[in-house]
């Protein structure tokens, strides 16, 4: 068994895969250690989370995000477009393996009702047919196991590629918030209170 798993391993295997792995939960600490960081300073302004310097002081901090998530979709599409090109390549070879089989299958066949071949020669057909076979599904594991990874890569893409947009989002709102307090005579924010909470405008549900 642990020979099949090191032979399909082998067939799959993809450089670098290691690294963008760990790349994964690197990035999912990192974002959640600067999240807690940016709750932490939403925190120290308690009562001025609407002052200019606290707005700028997030929206920094939000940057600090959005960047460390474009560069993990950044790798993320690498790992991706990787094991996609891997994956197809084990296809195909698994068709190849497949028609492989099913000409040694058709040749034992043959020779089982030529009635001219020897015991020893259709004994050897069987060996290379049966041989052919599991070659066969050994690919077939190899393509699920391949799927599987590129399934990974794909939802690790689209997670960083969210809260690379999520982060985009409130950078573009503290940008107004920031405008506001400049604009403003009392230097603050009108459409946040000093508690982080936005404020709801008549009118609006």
């Amino acid at each position: 068994m642990a020979s099949k798993r090191s032979t399909i391993g082998a067939i799959i295997k993809l450089d670098g895969e290691s690294s963008f792995r760990n790349s994964i939960s690197n990035c999912k600490n990192a974002v959640s250690a600067m999240k807690s960081e940016l709750s932490n300073i939403i925190k120290s302004y308690d009562g001025s989370a609407n002052s200019l310097q606290a707005l700028t002081e997030v929206q920094a901090k939000y940057s600090d995000i959005q960047q460390r998530a474009h560069e993990q979709a950044e790798k993320m599409a690498t790992a991706y477009e990787k094991s996609s090109k891997k994956q197809d390549e084990v296809k195909e070879s698994m068709e190849q393996m497949k028609t492989a089989y099913a000409e040694a299958q058709k040749t034992l066949e043959r020779m089982q009702t030529s009635g001219t071949e020897t015991a020893e020669a259709i004994e050897e057909q069987e060996k290379a047919t049966d041989a052919a076979y599991k070659a066969y599904l050994q690919y077939e594991s190899a393509v699920e196991k391949a799927e599987s990874r590129t399934g990974y890569f794909q939802k690790a893409l689209a997670d960083a590629k969210g809260e690379e947009i999520e982060a985009g989002e409130a950078i573009k709102k503290y940008a107004s918030y920031i405008e506001e307090a400049k604009n403003s005579t009392d230097g603050v924010a009108s459409s946040i209170d000093g508690y982080g909470n936005e404020i709801k405008k008549a009118g609006e549900s």
